[in-house]
């Protein structure tokens, strides 16, 4: 049982101006949810870079080609079986937004004999499920229901970061090119997740030109799609970090009193959910962020970088000095046939403790 404090706009606003009085609070409340910290050991598969979204920030999004803009199965079963050999348990499949929208990749996918990209998906999901020691976690944009009804039996979690529920930046360099990150599709993929009980990752990305009441009327969004159906599993405090030859590239990091600040208003505002921080993205800060109320360090990969941010390596997981839990991509509450299919529900079960975590 979790007792929920009511954070209002005018503490919330105090908070991000001065947050160490705050950190003790925060810190506690993270003590009550868990005495851990917990990460994933997992496998990051991008299935392509084409994206309908051109946000001033990104390297991830590559121009179509004329052919091969499609990972290929075969080379989507090498990466799962490296993975196994490392002893990976979460499958992150990534793609672009509805690269579909582009020709070159229609034609792709038909030649391999899909219609759409979510099919395709389905497909590695199942193997995966089936063939693999390994769990889905699909993070791929904005859904509409079909698109969730066909993968939520073949996924242990799937996510879409909200980044920010703010209409004023879809007018900036942030995202003025990206229709993906209109707030009402994205809140809306949110709630259909909850509405069909879905395991579900979210956050906001912080430093791309956003107020501070930008960033608690975010996390407040997301708070209440959470009390309407209780399936967010964590939220995701993500800072910005400027790419080279981007429109964004002059943009400054986001201070580390600032993410502190932030961790500890979402810590408050969730005291039920897990808060993860980056750790290739904060790796002198890391301390700083557990202590303000963060819990989890998200996806780390032996096999694979972070192709949202190449130029980060993820930390080494030893040097990092913490007593870690191995999590599965679908938190321990969420083990339950009530959130996952029978396959599902009974492979995690057979791979985790009484706590829910890996063995």
């Amino acid at each position: 049982m979790y007792y929920m404090i009511p954070i209002d706009q005018y503490t919330a606003l105090h908070i991000l101006k001065s947050s160490e009085e705050h950190s003790g609070w925060a810190l506690s409340v993270k003590r009550a949810f868990s005495p851990y910290v917990t990460y994933s050991r997992n496998v990051f598969i991008p299935l392509t870079h084409v994206c309908r979204n051109r946000c001033g920030y990104c390297i991830f999004r590559k121009e179509p080609q004329s052919n091969n803009n499609i990972l290929r199965k075969e080379d989507v079963f090498r990466l799962l079986e490296k993975a196994e050999s490392a002893h990976c348990t979460e499958a992150l499949y990534t793609f672009g937004e509805q690269p579909e929208v582009y020709p070159q990749v229609k034609r792709e996918l038909h030649e391999m004999g899909y219609s759409t990209i979510i099919e395709y998906l389905k497909d590695l999901c199942e193997y995966t499920v089936e063939k693999t020691s390994l769990f889905p976690h699909s993070n791929l944009g904005v859904l509409t229901e079909e698109d969730i009804v066909q993968l939520k039996p073949v996924n242990a979690s799937m996510g879409l970061m909200l980044e920010n529920s703010s209409y004023r930046l879809t007018k900036t360099e942030a995202h003025q090119y990206s229709p993906g990150k209109d707030p009402e599709l994205r809140l809306k993929t949110l709630k259909l997740a909850g509405k069909h009980k879905i395991p579900f990752t979210t956050g906001i990305l912080v430093g791309i030109g956003e107020t501070d009441q930008e960033i608690y009327e975010s996390l407040s969004d997301i708070r209440r799609i959470h009390n309407t159906y209780g399936n967010i599993q964590e939220v995701i405090i993500q800072n910005f970090q400027p790419k080279p030859d981007t429109p964004m590239q002059r943009f400054r990091p986001v201070p580390v009193s600032k993410m502190v600040s932030i961790v500890i208003l979402a810590r408050l505002m969730f005291p039920d959910v897990s808060i993860q921080v980056p750790p290739n993205l904060n790796k002198e800060s890391l301390e700083s962020l557990l202590r303000a109320g963060a819990d989890d360090l998200g996806g780390i990969s032996p096999v694979t970088p972070d192709y949202v941010n190449p130029e980060y390596e993820w930390p080494d997981i030893d040097s990092l000095n913490l007593e870690l839990k191995e999590r599965l991509p679908v938190y321990p509450q969420f083990i339950t046939k009530e959130y996952l299919s029978v396959n599902v529900y009974e492979k995690a079960v057979s791979v985790t403790d009484e706590e829910g975590y890996v063995r």
